[in-house]
């Protein structure tokens, strides 16, 4: 048990450092893109953001998790070899009837989004670095799926060094703003494309299967629209600030999410990446069900911890980024985000038992239910309450998602989740944050200190409220014994990264 629920942890963070380095060009870029965009261009910048991430799961036809569910489950190399390649030529496809479709009407989503056509330029670069995006997600997830985690951690900081580099260049030195953020996304994608493509095609059999074709299809298709759920959900608030409120607001509003998607990206986008090769593996080899409840448990205790740790921090990390004061605000809806983003993170978590016994259209109706909660409670509230109504909003519906998921997929497969625990978890994570908040405007220094004293009282609690386990107990005292003598933590490192490179060796 404690072995399976290790290599998770290690792929997590493998992954995690992979995947930081995307997000650390947005934070990086924070006090450049508030110096040289406004506010209300800044909202734009966002709208565009979400938009290409529309346009992934469209023009993806969600092929890469069905070539991922797929690939695991299949024992002949030969099939596999074909799946690949069905995989691979289904995307090509997609991607030329969507850029058929999508290039001569730029000037017509221009006038939707700005009420103009002078910024299809935008729209053009979007659909191409969307497209690339598709075929980037399908070298990435086989990747997982052979578990290189090393060419996986290559490849994205290839791609970071590139997008950053080539992004500075455009909106700093050459003044091109949004345009430049698009084209340095772009060629940062193109780039990684050539680096990763290789060794999908090494791998795969020219030859296309029709009964591939329709397995592949037919898992796939309904995850469509249950991202697109999941994406309304999470982002399609941004479009209802827009009408409903102004670009200004929004741009506040993406500034909050933007520092709290940190967690989104770097422990549940990282979660799933390491997560999903590891339990398809196990499916139909073994009982999965006590693996995936403590998996649960403790991923819950990590994410819910640094969340804690983010929001705690929240208004020194905005003040220290932004550069124009407009933005400041922007602190104060971070830590509901955050909460948000702790139920959709378990939620996923939840779906494994669909994904077992192969009912994932329940997630279709379960988001879209969730998405268009969302989507009601915006319109009600935005005018109302301003941006706490978004917040509130996307909180209601994920917890709403998450508790649908739940009760549905025990109905199938029943996984005896330690839901007391986490419960315990989030009450203790949102007392010490309120208690944070009553520490009074002391110097910086002082102030950082007492939120450090707060936080480190987080495993303390859980202790005398019995949260752990004896077993637990013994291997916390085991891990603290390894890592409490700094002078063994370079022999400590070079062991984890011996064992994290594997397989990877034979690249």
């Amino acid at each position: 048990m404690f072995s399976r629920l290790k290599h998770t942890l290690k792929s997590t963070i493998i992954y995690s450092i992979g995947n930081i380095s995307l997000k650390l060009i947005g934070l990086i870029m924070l006090p450049i893109y508030t110096d040289h965009l406004v506010v209300e261009e800044y909202g734009k910048w966002a709208l565009l953001e979400v938009t290409s991430q529309v346009l992934v799961i469209l023009i993806g036809v969600r092929l890469s998790i069905s070539m991922i569910r797929h690939f695991s489950a299949e024992d002949n190399p030969e099939k596999k070899r074909v799946i690949l390649f069905t995989s691979l030529i289904l995307s090509l496809i997609s991607i030329g009837i969507f850029n058929a479709l999508l290039h001569p009407v730029a000037g017509n989503i221009s006038n939707l989004y700005f009420d103009s056509s002078g910024f299809s330029r935008y729209f053009h670069l979007l659909i191409i670095w969307s497209s690339l995006e598709v075929l980037n997600r399908l070298t990435l997830d086989f990747i997982r799926i052979i578990q290189k985690p090393v060419l996986f951690i290559l490849a994205t900081i290839v791609r970071f060094i590139t997008v950053l580099s080539l992004i500075i260049y455009f909106v700093a030195v050459r003044g091109m703003g949004i345009e430049g953020i698009l084209l340095g996304q772009l060629l940062g994608s193109v780039l990684l494309f050539v680096f990763t493509i290789p060794y999908l095609i090494r791998r795969m059999k020219v030859s296309l299967d029709f009964v591939v074709i329709r397995q592949l299809v037919r898992y796939g298709f309904p995850l469509i629209f249950s991202s697109l759920s999941l994406f309304l959900l999470t982002m399609g608030d941004r479009y209802l600030i827009k009408v409903l409120l102004e670009y200004e607001r929004l741009g506040i509003y993406a500034m909050s999410y933007k520092v709290s998607s940190v967690i989104k990206l770097t422990l549940i986008q990282a979660f799933q990446l390491g997560f999903i090769p590891i339990v398809f593996n196990m499916f139909d080899k073994m009982d999965i069900r006590r693996f995936v409840s403590k998996v649960f448990t403790y991923y819950s205790f990590i994410l819910i911890f640094a969340s804690l740790a983010l929001s705690v921090f929240s208004k020194e990390i905005i003040y220290t980024f932004a550069r124009d004061p407009k933005y400041y605000e922007s602190f104060i809806y971070i830590p509901f985000m955050l909460l948000a983003f702790c139920f959709q993170g378990q939620q996923y978590v939840f779906t494994i038992g669909l994904h077992y016994v192969k009912k994932i259209h329940f997630l279709v109706w379960i988001t879209l239910i969730s998405a268009l909660l969302n989507l009601g409670l915006n319109w009600f509230l935005l005018p109302r309450m301003g941006l706490y109504g978004s917040v509130i909003a996307v909180n209601v519906s994920s917890l709403l998602m998450a508790w649908l998921t739940y009760s549905t997929a025990r109905r199938f497969y029943a996984i005896p989740y330690e839901i007391k625990k986490v419960m315990l978890l989030f009450v203790a994570g949102i007392s010490l944050f309120f208690l944070t908040s009553l520490i009074p405007d002391f110097h910086i220094a002082i102030r950082i200190g007492l939120k450090l004293l707060i936080i480190a009282l987080f495993p303390f609690i859980l202790y005398f409220f019995k949260f752990y386990e004896s077993v637990e107990l013994q291997r916390i005292s085991q891990i603290w014994n390894t890592w409490r003598n700094p002078a063994k933590w370079k022999k400590n490192v070079k062991r984890l990264m011996d064992e994290g490179l594997g397989d990877d060796m034979n690249l």
